[in-house]
């Protein structure tokens, strides 16, 4: 093999021979996806708590023991404060290591089309990109399963790909390719 072509293996982001996507890498994102799942829903409970102790209502004992019609009346404003953590969760970890707490937990990395770190736009156009994912009922991200790079939607709109980091934390760029041409 040329050394100078890309490799598909083991430790990249690349394909099977059949077209389909690394069964280990799509495992991969799975498990980081439940894994920040777990991290910002943790994040959640703590702002609640923090939220309802310095606003709850405790004169009567009923420590956050919240009413339904006050759990109605905050569920928007929690709603759009728990979809703007997430946003600025997921934008500012790929931007700054290319890494979520899952995506390091799991070993993988979001790298750009040519292996390097994401900027700040890439960063945010991914993000975006991987909302009209989850409003088109998951379509976006169903595609990681068929595409031979195991990309969605996002990283193809962000010029993006998931691939495996190496023990140090540093992304694999060899194993990262174009599907372009």
């Amino acid at each position: 093999m040329d050394s100078s072509q890309p490799r598909e293996g083991k430790e990249g982001g690349g394909g099977n021979r059949d077209g389909r996507a690394d069964r280990q890498l799509i495992f991969g994102r799975v498990s980081a996806c439940f894994a920040d799942g777990a991290f910002l829903s943790l994040i959640f409970l703590g702002f609640f708590l923090v939220t309802e102790t310095a606003v709850g209502d405790t004169s009567e004992g009923r420590f956050l023991l919240v009413q339904a019609a006050r759990l109605n009346d905050l569920m928007i404003p929690y709603f759009i404060l728990s979809f703007f953590l997430c946003f600025v969760y997921f934008t500012l970890f790929h931007f700054f290591s290319g890494q979520t707490p899952g995506k390091m937990l799991c070993g993988l990395r979001v790298v750009n089309e040519s292996g390097g770190s994401l900027d700040l736009a890439q960063s945010f156009l991914r993000s975006a990109a991987g909302l009209f994912s989850l409003l088109m009922l998951g379509a976006g991200y169903w595609r990681i399963f068929f595409d031979p790079r195991g990309r969605g939607w996002n990283d193809r709109l962000a010029g993006t790909q998931v691939v495996r980091a190496d023990p140090g934390g540093r992304e694999m760029t060899k194993n990262v390719h174009s599907d372009r041409g």
